[in-house]
This record gives structure tokens, C-alpha cells and sequence, in this order.
């Protein structure tokens, strides 16, 4: 079951275990790649790798599969933000208050990217 396979990898992530996290992920690829949140974990997997590239390409993966989770748009969001396209933070901004307009801090992010793209350097809250 997916929600198991993300707890186990999870686990070992918390762990500091990444080898064994991405080992389980390659393992059971065949039968959760349809799951977004296999993705999610692969998205964890990279944050902690520093992998921000990946990262992202594996949150727009989940999306590609349920594009009405707030999770992975934060996230989404907050990748976009760190590498400078503070548009694309802005526009994953925009769609997670969309879908939730009381996510906490989601209307903060989502001006912090807008002033952002529009040249205010005030640093992130």
C-alpha cells in the first residue's frame, strides 16, 4: 500500500538512511509510480540531497497525478522561490490558495514571491 511504502521510507529519511529510502523507492517503482505520493517521497529524498532540480521535477510528477494537493504546491512553490523564479513561486502560490485560501502563511508566501518578482529584496519571513 502506498501510505505503508512512504512511512517505511519516511522512516528511514528521518533516520538519515537515504540509500535505504531510495532503495525501497527503486524497488517498488513498478507499482506506486501511479501514486503521487511516491513522488512526494522522491521529492523529500532530493530536498535532502540538495538535489533541487530533481526535487522539483518529482513534485510536478505528484501534481501531474492530483494537482488538488496543497502539499506538494507549497513545495513547489518554495523550490521555485530558492532558485530565483520567484513568477513560478508565485504562480504555485496562487493555485495552492485556490484550492485552500486559508492555508496558513500561504497568502505571506504568496506576496513575499509577487514583491520578490517585482524587485523587492526583503529577505523571506
Amino acid at each position: 500500500h502506498p501510505s505503508l511504502l512512504s512511512w517505511l521510507v519516511r522512516h528511514h529519511l528521518g533516520e538519515g538512511r537515504t540509500k535505504e529510502a531510495e532503495r525501497l523507492l527503486e524497488r517498488h517503482k513498478a507499482f506506486y509510480a501511479a501514486h503521487p505520493v511516491y513522488w512526494d517521497d522522491w521529492t523529500t529524498l532530493h530536498i535532502l540531497r540538495g538535489q533541487g532540480e530533481e526535487a522539483e521535477a518529482a513534485c510536478l510528477r505528484s501534481l501531474d497525478l492530483d494537482p488538488s494537493r496543497i502539499g506538494p504546491w507549497q513545495i513547489l512553490g518554495l523550490l521555485r522561490g530558492a532558485r530565483g523564479d520567484w513568477a513560478g513561486a508565485e504562480q504555485a502560490f496562487t493555485t495552492l490558495l485556490q484550492i485552500d485560501p486559508h492555508f496558513p502563511r500561504g497568502r505571506e508566501r504568496l506576496e513575499d514571491a509577487r514583491a520578490r518578482r517585482e524587485g523587492d529584496a526583503r529577505p523571506l519571513p
